[in-house]
């Protein structure tokens, strides 16, 4: 980023650069005139009509794309004028405010580095909470598949004592 200067000479040199090429594109667009009969002539000449209506068409829409440029363009020399520093700002005073801000520097860092230390505390308890989370269900998937395979002993069991027994008729 440059200094506060050298925006503000960028932004001259970005005036004078619009201000050039819509002098430039106007003088371009601007309908032919001839002058041989200027001094007998009482009025101006018109050009054609259906000519002159395209054309300004397209007049009016440089005339809007320039000056919006223009204007834009002086809105930003006037705020980066306006936060120049002033002839009344001596060294103390800019001192003065440098220290202020150091200050409120300070105290923004400290607070800072206390919602840092709350968060890594809520992280550390999040942490441990998913730890006994994960165990829990760790623990169950264990009970789960010992469940079932004690359930396919059972029925293994009982598929064999139904092979000798004799169904009462």
């Amino acid at each position: 980023m440059s200094d506060r200067l050298s925006q503000l000479q960028d932004f001259v040199n970005d005036l004078a650069i619009h201000m050039c090429n819509s002098i430039g594109v106007l003088h371009e667009s601007a309908p032919t005139s001839s002058f041989d009969d200027a001094e007998t002539r009482t009025t101006t000449p018109r050009p054609d009509a259906a000519e002159f209506g395209a054309q300004k068409t397209e007049s009016r829409r440089n005339i809007e794309l320039f000056s919006s440029l223009i204007t834009r363009t002086f809105k930003n020399i006037d705020t980066l004028i306006d936060s120049l520093p002033s002839e009344e700002s001596t060294s103390s005073l800019q001192a003065a405010t440098l220290q202020k801000i150091q200050t409120e520097n300070q105290a923004e860092a400290e607070r800072l580095r206390s919602f840092v230390e709350k968060g890594e505390k809520i992280h550390d308890r999040i942490q441990a909470a998913l730890d006994d989370i994960a165990d829990t269900q760790l623990d169950a998937r264990r009970l789960t598949f010992k469940n079932i395979a004690e359930y396919k002993v059972r029925k293994e069991e009982v598929k064999t004592r139904m092979k000798y027994e004799v169904p009462f008729n």
